[in-house]
C-alpha cells in the first residue's frame, strides 16, 4: 500500500493512520484543504473514515460547518438548475446538466462534500444563439467584454463565454460540447444528449445529467486530447 507524505492525499488515499496525528497535523491539513478548494471532501472523508471519538473538538465543528455548506451548496444549485429549466423550457431543447450540478441532482455520492460554484449545462450547438438569448434577456452576461475573447471562444471552443447574472452572480457555463474544436479528438455531443439520464427535479422527471465518465473526461485527459 502507497503511504502517501502529504498527509490530505493520504486522506483521500485511505493510507492515513489519522488517530496518529497531532493537533498540528489536523491543522496543517485543514489548511491546506482550505486552500486548495477542499475543506468539505476532506470533511466528508474525515466522516466516512475517522471514528467521531478520534477527531479533536475543533474539526468536529469544522465538519459540521462544511456538512452546513454543502446543504446550503446543493440547495443553490437545485433551485438554479430549476429556474433555469423554466427559463428554457418553451425553446424545445434539451438541457443537460454537466459535471458538479450533475453529481448533485443525481445525488451521486462524489457530490458530497463538493462545493460547485457554476451551473454547467449541455444544449445543441445549433440552438447555442437561442439559449445565450434568453438568459441575456432574463439578467445573464457575458464575463468576456474584450472581443478577442469573446471571438476565441465562439471560434474554437467547447462552450460560449462563460455568463454572469447580473442579481444573483451565479456564472452558467453553457456548452455545445465538452472539448474545444483544437483538440485532435472530439466526443459526439448528439450522443452525450442521447446518454442524458433523466433525474427527479422539482418534482418531474428531467433529463438533467450526462454520465459523469463524459463529464468529467475533459479535467483528467486533457494532455491527451491536445493537438
Amino acid at each position: 500500500m502507497k503511504i502517501w507524505p502529504d498527509k490530505l492525499a493520504g486522506l483521500f488515499a485511505g493510507t492515513q493512520k489519522t488517530t496518529k496525528w497531532s493537533p498540528e497535523d489536523w491543522l496543517a491539513t485543514l489548511r491546506r484543504a482550505q486552500r486548495s478548494a477542499l475543506v468539505g471532501k476532506s470533511s466528508r472523508e474525515v466522516e466516512k473514515s475517522v471514528p467521531a471519538q478520534d477527531r479533536p473538538p475543533a474539526i468536529r465543528r469544522h465538519i459540521q460547518s462544511a456538512a452546513v455548506m454543502g446543504h446550503y451548496n446543493r440547495q443553490e444549485l437545485v433551485a438554479e438548475s430549476w429556474y433555469l429549466l423554466r427559463l428554457l423550457s418553451d425553446l424545445d431543447v434539451p438541457v443537460i446538466f454537466l459535471k458538479g450540478t450533475a453529481y448533485a441532482l443525481a445525488d451521486l455520492d462524489v457530490a458530497k462534500g463538493r462545493m460547485a460554484t457554476d451551473i454547467d449545462i449541455l444544449v445543441p450547438e445549433d440552438a447555442i444563439g437561442d439559449v445565450e438569448a434568453r438568459l441575456q434577456q432574463a439578467g445573464w452576461a457575458s464575463m468576456k467584454t474584450n472581443e478577442y475573447d469573446d471571438s476565441y471562444y465562439r471560434q474554437w471552443m467547447h462552450e460560449i463565454p462563460p455568463l454572469r447574472h447580473m442579481a444573483r452572480n451565479r456564472v452558467t457555463d453553457v456548452h455545445h460540447t465538452i472539448l474545444p474544436k483544437t483538440c485532435r479528438i472530439t466526443p459526439d455531443a448528439d450522443a452525450l444528449i442521447k446518454s442524458a439520464v433523466p433525474v427527479h427535479l422539482g418534482g418531474r422527471m428531467r433529463r438533467c445529467y450526462v454520465p459523469r465518465i463524459w463529464s468529467s473526461m475533459p479535467l483528467f485527459i486533457p494532455s491527451m486530447m491536445a493537438t
